[in-house]
C-alpha cells in the first residue's frame, strides 16, 4: 500500500471546522490534478430538512430565480433557501445567472423539485478548465436522522 502521508499520493487535504461532528465533504477540481475540499456542516440544525444550501464559489456575483423569486449571492456567500416557491406539480422553474461584463448572463435553466425531507446543495463555481461559471447540484440520497 502507498504511504498516504506522502504528498505524491495525496489528491486533497482539508481541515475540519472545530464546531460540529457531521460534515459533507465537497471535492472540486483545482485544475492541477488535485481537488479543493469544502467541508459543510451536515447537522439538521445548520442544514434543515427540505432546504437548499447554495454556495457561491464563483468570483462573480450570481443569481437564482425560483419561479418569480430572485436570490442573489456574492462571491463566497453560503445561504439557505427554505420553503421556496413551487408550482402545483411540486417543481419550481429555475434560472441561474452570473454577473459578467456589467450584466446578468444566463448560465443554466431547469426545474427544481420540492425537497420533502431531503436536502440539496447547489454550488456555483468557476470551472478552472472552461473558465465559465457553472452550477452543480447534489441531493440527499436519504434524509438524515
Amino acid at each position: 500500500f502507498a504511504d498516504l502521508t506522502n504528498p505524491e499520493f495525496q489528491l486533497a487535504k482539508v481541515s475540519l471546522p472545530k464546531a460540529g461532528n457531521r460534515f459533507i465533504l465537497v471535492f472540486l477540481p483545482d485544475g492541477n490534478k488535485g481537488f479543493r475540499v469544502m467541508p459543510l456542516n451536515d447537522s439538521v440544525r445548520e442544514f434543515p430538512l427540505g432546504s437548499y444550501r447554495v454556495v457561491s464559489l464563483s468570483s462573480f456575483p450570481v443569481k437564482l430565480t425560483l419561479e418569480d423569486k430572485a436570490y442573489e449571492f456574492k462571491p463566497g456567500q453560503v445561504s439557505l433557501i427554505e420553503n421556496p416557491p413551487m408550482q402545483s406539480n411540486n417543481h419550481a422553474a429555475m434560472y441561474a445567472y452570473s454577473f459578467i461584463e456589467g450584466k446578468w448572463a444566463r448560465i443554466g435553466a431547469g426545474a427544481w423539485p420540492a425537497q420533502g425531507k431531503k436536502r440539496s446543495i447547489q454550488i456555483f463555481w468557476d470551472n478552472p478548465v472552461s473558465k465559465r461559471t457553472e452550477l452543480r447540484g447534489f441531493r440527499d440520497v436519504s434524509a438524515p436522522n
